[in-house]
């Protein structure tokens, strides 16, 4: 039996991974356990390890990250490195798997390198052109992973220019597709009961998150989001940033609607009640990865303002816009009221694969010998 060690911290990440903590305790030749670090322990962010509680995963390892008192995320990743280096010690597992770009991955990256401890990455490969430090995140990342799950065909094919062996990488999909293809989700009145908020009439879903060459500006671009999302009159849904530099500008831009009649604002999401919203949705507003990722399945338009997700792959359900009043209002309008472009989405079809990543990345993990040749990694060319 081989000891698969799953990290996560942050609410969206473990919503993505939840297909691969089924798949992965499914399997007869693998044994799951999870380690929580991150957003996860913050009040402020809605303490969502207690949501992993509750869906009945036991927690193995809980590693404090975020300080209140950090100046900069720096020493949260110092932190971070010396925690996972002292689980890893204690709980040697044979296989920790990460996703995504952020620094909790990077973290136990780190550790397990040290400890010659085999890492397999989700989501390597994938490619943004936006100012965020993600980019630099997810690539360092490849380097340091001995396994590669890609996403799509485009993104490995990135590993394999950036000299990852071929044997090392595969394309698996999206595991955020594996949730959506598989698990019913709720219906528009299920929802305005557990939000106490009426969904069963259109509405707009706000995701918007900070930038972080842009944090300075994260208040007033935040605030212009949703001045103009106000001014067409519709319930909203606004969700809570990650906590990335900036973070706290866009809060501050979100309080003063709290007590507006048409918002709703949500702390945090259990991962079933955000994607019955992204299902039931007239459109996405923001910034999220989930309007690249989930929304084409639920032939969702989004309006994508700024730069973070620009050069990622991507379906056309997507309309990308500056931060200018006048450019998001056009767009939301074109979403909402555009029947031709509507129905177009509707047809649209995700370049993330078919709802498997789970099985077949427990799979791999259980066929893969861990051996010198695994860890010891070289160039292809």
């Amino acid at each position: 039996m081989k000891k698969v060690a799953v990290v996560t911290g942050t609410r969206s990440e473990y919503g993505i991974l939840k297909p691969v903590l089924s798949a992965i305790s499914d399997h007869p030749d693998l044994t799951l356990h999870l380690w929580v670090t991150g957003m996860h322990l913050l009040k402020r962010f809605g303490y969502t390890i207690d949501e992993i509680g509750r869906d009945g995963w036991d927690v193995e390892a809980v590693v404090p990250m975020y300080n209140d008192e950090d100046k900069s995320h720096a020493p949260a990743l110092a932190r971070a490195i010396t925690g996972f280096d002292e689980t890893i010690a204690k709980y040697r597992p044979d296989w920790i798997v990460v996703l995504g770009d952020r620094l909790e991955p990077f973290a136990v990256a780190q550790a397990a390198a040290l400890s010659r401890i085999a890492v397999a990455h989700i989501h390597g490969g994938d490619r943004t052109n936006g100012a965020n430090i993600d980019e630099q995140i997810r690539h360092a990342l490849t380097r340091f992973s001995n396994l590669h799950f890609a996403a799509s065909k485009q993104s490995a094919d990135r590993l394999l220019k950036m000299g990852e062996e071929p044997w090392r990488v595969e394309c698996v999909g999206a595991p955020a597709l594996d949730t959506i293809l598989n698990e019913k989700l709720y219906s528009r009145a299920a929802l305005s009961g557990i939000l106490s908020f009426d969904v069963t009439v259109p509405y707009i879903l706000c995701a918007q998150h900070s930038v972080t060459s842009q944090s300075d500006d994260a208040y007033r671009q935040m605030q212009l989001t949703l001045e103009t999302v106000a001014e067409f009159n519709l319930p909203t849904i606004v969700v809570y940033p990650n906590n990335d530099s900036g973070s706290e500008g866009i809060i501050q831009a979100i309080v003063p609607y709290q007590d507006h009649p048409l918002f709703s604002v949500q702390t945090s999401l259990p991962q079933r009640v955000y994607l019955s919203l992204l299902k039931h949705a007239s459109v996405l507003v923001g910034n999220s990865s989930s309007g690249l990722l989930e929304a084409p399945s639920f032939g969702l338009p989004m309006v994508h303002i700024g730069m973070r997700n620009k050069g990622r792959e991507h379906a056309d359900n997507i309309q990308f816009v500056d931060h200018r009043k006048g450019e998001i209002s056009r767009a939301i309008s074109i979403a909402l009221y555009n029947a031709e472009y509507r129905q177009y989405v509707r047809g649209l079809e995700s370049p993330y694969g078919d709802g498997q990543a789970g099985v077949r990345i427990a799979k791999r993990l259980a066929e893969t010998r861990i051996n010198e040749v695994l860890l010891q990694k070289q160039l292809s060319f």
